[in-house]
């Protein structure tokens, strides 16, 4: 019997168990097993059942056993994703998540370029290709932002363009591989969840020691999964952004997910969650101030170029989201700050 049948038996087993009691799995086990599938060591039958295993755990919100499979995945993961140099900056660069799409666009790209215009350094990293909806990729192409081919060519954008669009099959393209199976069987994987938690970038320090090149990882966790950001192994010890969200993610322009800060992974006093915003959904309103805008990659685009002066003012919410990276960035040292200046950069008093 392979492991990958093994751990098939045993999830599936740990469907039929008793919640209360402590999953029959672990990290290391899940790690050994993802690894294989991210070297391409799975044939299809296996890969297909241990999708659909994992499947049938998340649909049944089998918490605990699910964040062992994803700390198993992750530690796979991390050991083969290609990693970039950071930029050498007086503030954080920003690392955003580009996964989901909605019908009606997300703030993404225009909380990107938001981010770049102020100095600040942001990468974005994602699929290139999406299962539907109005994907971030295409308004990124429309607004002049390419995605980049070759690790010495992000490096290079981020360097010069302070912005650079990274696809998941250039850090991580087990994981991109393991994501595209969703055409196929027609289901979510850990991949999706986990591929949000992605860091593209190693931290370095400026030798003169006049800057450094630290980060603001922004991640989106689902709500049923909140435990998860307090495990130690989950995230990096960069400074953290979480969106914690239902079925949306990061960038939403009518809804607002509840947004958790903290500023150091390591245990020291400013290793505390901290709420930034809470939660906020959408309004009736909002949603029909958007809805023009519903599927159409170059009106969404247009409908953010309008908007990146500061001449029309941005839905609360994104105004919202944008001042956390601010924060989060170190662009400025109080909340309230960023958030002014968030205000001031999209017109919005609202802030």
């Amino acid at each position: 019997m392979s492991d990958i049948t093994r751990i098939i038996k045993q999830l599936s087993s740990e469907l039929a168990s008793d919640r209360s009691a402590p999953p029959l799995i672990n990290p290391a086990e899940m790690r050994s097993v993802f690894a294989a599938v991210l070297d391409g060591g799975a044939d299809e039958l296996e890969l297909g059942g241990l999708m659909a295993i994992c499947s049938a755990v998340a649909v049944q919100r089998h918490r605990d056993v699910y964040i062992e499979i994803l700390l198993g995945l992750l530690d796979a993961v991390r050991e083969r994703v290609v990693t970039l140099s950071a930029p050498v900056s007086v503030y954080r660069t920003v690392v955003l998540p580009n996964y989901g799409e909605r019908d009606t666009g997300n703030a993404l790209p225009l909380i990107a370029l938001k981010l770049q215009r102020l100095g600040i350094p942001v990468i974005v990293h994602g699929a290139l290709e999406t299962s539907g909806g109005l994907a971030n990729c295409g308004v990124f192409r429309e607004l002049g932002v390419l995605p980049v081919a070759t690790r010495g060519q992000a490096e290079l954008r981020l360097a010069e363009d302070s912005l650079a669009l990274v696809p998941t099959s250039l850090i991580s393209p087990g994981l991109a591989a393991m994501m595209a199976l969703k055409s196929r069987l027609g289901i979510i994987t850990p991949a999706h969840v986990l591929a949000s938690l992605l860091m593209p970038l190693a931290d370095t320090t400026e030798s003169s020691g006049k800057a450094s090149a630290s980060t603001l990882q922004v991640v989106n966790v689902p709500r049923w999964l909140e435990l998860l950001i307090d495990d130690e192994s989950a995230l990096g010890t960069s400074p953290t952004l979480v969106a914690l969200t239902e079925q949306s993610c990061f960038g939403h322009l009518d809804s607002r997910p509840r947004l958790l800060y903290k500023a150091d992974g390591r245990s020291t006093e400013s290793s505390e969650w901290r709420a930034l915003f809470d939660e906020e959904p959408a309004s009736r309103s909002d949603t029909a101030r958007i809805a023009p805008v519903r599927g159409d990659t170059r009106g969404f685009a247009a409908w953010i170029r309008q908007r990146l002066d500061g001449k029309l003012a941005l839905p609360t919410p994104v105004v919202n989201q944008l001042a956390c990276c601010i924060y989060g960035a170190g662009y400025v040292q109080d909340f309230n700050q960023a958030k002014a200046v968030a205000a001031v950069e999209t017109g919005s008093l609202a802030a």
